[in-house]
């Protein structure tokens, strides 16, 4: 009883993660595409608020790919599974597909030598 009771749990928990995963994925491209328009529109300029924004996008997808994994869903899953879906049905600039995907690098990397 208990035990079916705690298997039910877990894939709730895993569902609200991979939810989550989704829509920070979501909003990170947001962010990107946001910034790289105001840079096409200044010139080539960027702001330091610029960056900061970028960061944080990445450290909110990170924080709950982070908890996704503590709960049993694997890396490729995250990969694969949740976020490659989303880079090929979002439009991205060439700037937010290359922090798209040297976030995905960091990610696979942080996580696998921890």
């Amino acid at each position: 009883m208990f035990k079916w009771f705690k298997e039910k749990g877990m894939s709730a928990v895993r569902g609200t993660c991979k939810f989550n995963i989704q829509l920070n994925t979501k909003t990170m491209i947001s962010v990107a595409n946001r910034v790289d328009n105001k840079m096409m529109s200044s010139g080539g300029n960027y702001e330091k608020f610029d960056t900061i924004e970028i960061m944080k996008a990445a450290q909110s997808l990170f924080s709950d790919i982070r908890l996704g994994v503590s709960n049993g869903i694997s890396i490729d899953e995250v990969e694969h599974s949740i976020i490659r879906p989303i880079l090929a049905e979002e439009k991205m600039s060439l700037f937010t597909k290359k922090i798209m995907e040297d976030a995905i690098a960091n990610m696979r990397k942080e996580l696998e030598s921890a």
